[in-house]
């Protein structure tokens, strides 16, 4: 009883409930499935896995960086368009027309021809920062499929385990009929049905074990492919 205190209140602390809350957990395991391919899990992770969209949008961002950078380096045109008024006799000034009007139009082109080196600081500091970026990325992204390959033959493993498992419970049940019916007739001791019983029991015990290994192994696939 105490080890199944100790056991509930390290669950609770793992997914982030009260240990002291007077809580229960469902005895039921639901059962997982998983019937897709290697390639396929690959595939979803590559474009689901949230640590691996995190560094993708720090790498746009980076690219960005540079991109903004550059825009630094190049000249900045600007265009005035203005309409004026003008006549030579101060007393016809509230009597313009169209024909005293005139229109002014200025383009200028401005660019920086020394800021101080402010600006290869600036791009410096984003190249790196797009190295960095593209290294993590790269990296995160070798991570989500070493993870998902292991993931994904763990399951093989435990689904084979299981089917091995489960031979041994049938073969072990049929064991166990037999001995009980020769038992029956007194042609076997209570040793030999003791024995059958317990093989039956550990043969039992073996597969449950297996489904929850194999259950716990789909899990740990779905982990990797950043399914939620």
């Amino acid at each position: 009883e105490n080890a199944v205190s100790i056991n509930r209140a390290n669950l609770a602390y793992l997914i982030g409930i009260d240990v002291n809350s007077d809580i229960e957990f469902s005895r039921e395991t639901p059962k997982r499935d998983y019937s897709g391919s290697e390639n396929e899990a690959l595939k979803f992770g590559l474009s689901n896995h949230p640590g691996l969209l995190s560094t993708e949008s720090n790498l746009s961002a980076a690219r960005y960086g540079v991109k903004s950078i550059w825009g630094r380096y190049a000249p900045s045109v600007s265009v005035r368009v203005s309409r004026g008024w003008s006549n030579e006799y101060w007393g016809m000034v509230n009597d313009f027309s169209d024909d005293d009007a005139r229109w002014t139009i200025s383009t200028s082109l401005d660019f920086t021809i020394f800021d101080n080196f402010s600006r290869k600081a600036a791009m410096a500091s984003a190249k790196a920062s797009l190295s960095d970026a593209r290294v993590a990325y790269h990296y995160q992204r070798n991570s989500v499929a070493n993870e998902i390959k292991k993931a994904y033959l763990d399951m093989n493993k435990a689904f084979e385990a299981l089917k091995l498992a489960d031979e041994n419970e049938s073969a072990a049940t049929e064991d166990m009929a037999l001995v009980q019916e020769k038992y029956n007739l007194g042609a076997a001791t209570i040793l030999e049905l003791l024995d059958a019983q317990v093989s039956l029991i550990t043969a039992q015990n073996s597969k449950i074990q297996a489904e929850f290994d194999l259950n716990l192994a789909i899990a740990r696939l779905e982990n990797a492919m950043g399914k939620r």
